[in-house]
């Protein structure tokens, strides 16, 4: 991972197992990190998940992270490097089993912290629609920002991942994949944000 300054680098962890993550936290508090409690939810399921951002950006640390997520299972794990100055003919060079490219969608929705578990519901109610219409299953990690009274979600394209495709079917996926994502963002007066990312997922 890089230190550059115009770069951000977080994890998104699975956090249902309340002790493991006690652990998780313990082992990384020489990191100073941030921590944000949030949800991975999916049309069919919704489970907790943690944001992880440090303050001290040291590439051990997500070493660690990866580490204790295999021993307590920690899974989903998404270690993520988003680089202003990246753009897509990075890909070419950057793309290997360690570090490969992925697209991600960011957006904000506006709720208050009282809806926001109506806002889930209602977001898998929609998502479930997409399903069943496009076939395109959308995994959306979102947290509740107290300071403007937005969701923030970071959604990741996984259909493909770890799968040997065509290029027209992976161009195909990334077509239908992006198009839910402005159907659900279009449903909840949303502008969602493309992003090519460096990731790490487990």
């Amino acid at each position: 991972m890089s230190k550059k300054q115009n770069t951000r680098l977080y994890a998104i962890v699975g956090a249902d197992d309340v002790a493991a993550i006690a652990a998780l936290k313990d082992a990384l508090a020489p990191y100073v990190p941030r921590y944000r409690e949030g949800k991975e939810l999916v049309f069919n399921k919704a489970g907790h998940i943690l944001f992880i951002e440090p303050r001290r950006r040291e590439e051990r640390m997500f070493d660690t992270i990866k580490r204790l997520v295999s021993r307590y299972k920690l899974f989903p794990c998404h270690v993520i490097e988003e680089n202003k100055e990246m753009k897509t003919s990075s890909i070419e060079s950057k793309n290997d089993a360690s570090n490969s490219v992925a697209e991600i969608a960011v957006m904000n929705f506006s709720a208050s912290q009282e809806g926001f578990s109506r806002w889930q519901e209602v977001f898998r109610t929609i998502a479930e629609g997409i399903y069943q219409e496009d076939g395109v299953s959308l995994c959306f990690n979102v947290y509740y920002r107290n300071q403007d009274g937005t969701i923030h979600a970071v959604c990741t394209d996984s259909r493909n991942a770890g799968k040997r495709v065509s290029e027209d079917t992976q161009k195909l996926g990334e077509e239908k994949w992006k198009n839910a994502v402005c159907k659900i963002a279009a449903a909840f007066g949303a502008e969602p944000q493309f992003r090519l990312v460096y990731c790490n997922s487990l």
